[in-house]
């Protein structure tokens, strides 16, 4: 029957569903230190293109830790750096919220630069997955990005706030909102990246 083939539509789904559960934990597991998490994000990004859209036959697992070996070095550095400024931005909206600074309403301020902050973290950690550069470099691609492409970073701001609010109301999400996050961000970013490929095969 066709419903056990391997081709049939609810299989391929099944199995689909099953690889981002398994992203989604090799993500959390590497995320463990916090100054990882750029670094698993990175990782995650690059083994979803790799198996969705490259058909790489490698299994995901030795995907996933290439990757994440690879761009360690060039990842966990700026990974901790938005660490330490969302949490400085995080500890001062908590302030204003408490009304403990002298302008309660910097804590809108202080919301919209956590959320920002986040969406420059996906571009930056999704183009540390499709190219090989240095962190200078990739860090000013990361804001012309950004700035070039306002529709996707709409998207991307929207998709961190939908994020957030989906893992507090239901907890259990947690366990694929990852993976989950990597696949629309790739959905997106991939418009980008795919422009950016095309400029540097004709040299431009």
């Amino acid at each position: 029957m066709k419903i056990f083939s391997m081709d049939n539509k609810l299989h391929q789904s099944a199995l689909k569903l099953v690889k981002l559960f398994y992203l989604s934990f090799l993500m959390i597991i590497m995320s463990v230190p916090l100054v990882t998490l750029g670094t698993a994000f990175s990782a995650g990004y690059y083994t979803y293109h790799k198996i969705y859209y490259c058909d790489d036959e490698r299994s995901l697992a030795r995907l996933y830790f290439a990757s994440f070996k690879e761009n360690f070095r060039e990842t966990v550095g700026v990974s901790a750096t938005i660490l330490v400024l969302m949490g400085i931005l995080y500890i001062n909206f908590q302030a204003a919220a408490k009304g403990l600074l002298f302008f309660s309403g910097l804590k809108f301020v202080f919301l919209l630069l956590l959320i920002l902050l986040a969406v420059f973290g996906l571009y930056y950690f999704s183009l540390a997955a499709r190219f090989t550069n240095d962190v200078k470099s990739r860090l000013i691609a990361t804001l012309s990005t950004a700035l070039l492409n306002l529709p996707i970073t709409l998207f991307l701001f929207v998709l961190v706030v939908a994020g957030y609010f989906c893992v507090t109301i239901i907890p259990i999400t947690f366990l694929i909102a990852p993976a989950v996050l990597v696949m629309l961000d790739h959905g997106f970013c991939e418009k980008v990246f795919r422009f950016y490929e095309s400029a540097q095969q004709e040299g431009i």
